[in-house]
């Protein structure tokens, strides 16, 4: 557990370098559409909040989440979103009044996916720096941030770290992962 926690540690100091990061952020969610929420509440490792373009919550995965059933990581993104959603309204609709509000557009919302553990790409180990990874963590926030990086969907997921296969993310072979969640898949380089 000490391990994870200095790991998590390690990558909030590198972002708190550049972004402003809400540790520990707790989002709340209930009646919502999606089906047995496990609890009503999430607590996210790190919310960038020094990015206003889209909500980025940055989640230290650390061995990939392995352990984690994929169903129950998918789920709680699902509930994430909604509550964002919601509460961008909510605040839309308070600003301008609800015709308005309908009218107005909401922030997309951003899951990276961080490992700072080793990965494969194609079933070999990769061997890649720690700096050179929280490079390419900075990277895709300020691709993010500048708008370079398009954001098509509501929800965009966002791996980095994580085992490889063909190209894509591993965990998307995963029987449980949802072919909707596989659309909000945004790959960089």
């Amino acid at each position: 557990m000490q391990r994870k926690i200095r790991k998590q540690d390690r990558v909030r100091r590198v972002l708190e370098a550049v972004y402003a990061v809400d540790n520990e952020c707790h989002i709340r969610y209930a009646d919502g559409c999606v089906p047995d929420p496990d609890k009503f509440f999430a607590r996210l490792d790190m919310h960038v909040i020094g990015i206003v373009r889209a909500v980025v919550v940055v989640e230290c995965d650390e061995f990939g989440h392995a352990d984690y059933m994929v169903s129950c990581e998918q789920t709680r993104m699902e509930q994430v979103h909604e509550a964002v959603l919601k509460a961008q309204f909510a605040d839309a609709v308070a600003d301008l009044g609800e015709t308005a509000a309908l009218a107005a557009p909401l922030r997309p919302v951003v899951f990276v996916r961080y490992n700072p553990d080793a990965r494969e790409v194609d079933g070999v180990k990769e061997r890649v720096r720690r700096m050179d990874k929280e490079a390419q963590l900075m990277k895709a926030l300020r691709d993010i941030d500048d708008g370079s990086l398009q954001l098509s969907h509501s929800l965009n997921i966002i791996y980095i770290g994580y085992d490889m296969l063909e190209g894509e993310p591993a965990v998307c072979r995963d029987t449980d992962y949802s072919p909707q969640m596989r659309g909000s898949i945004v790959l960089v380089v």
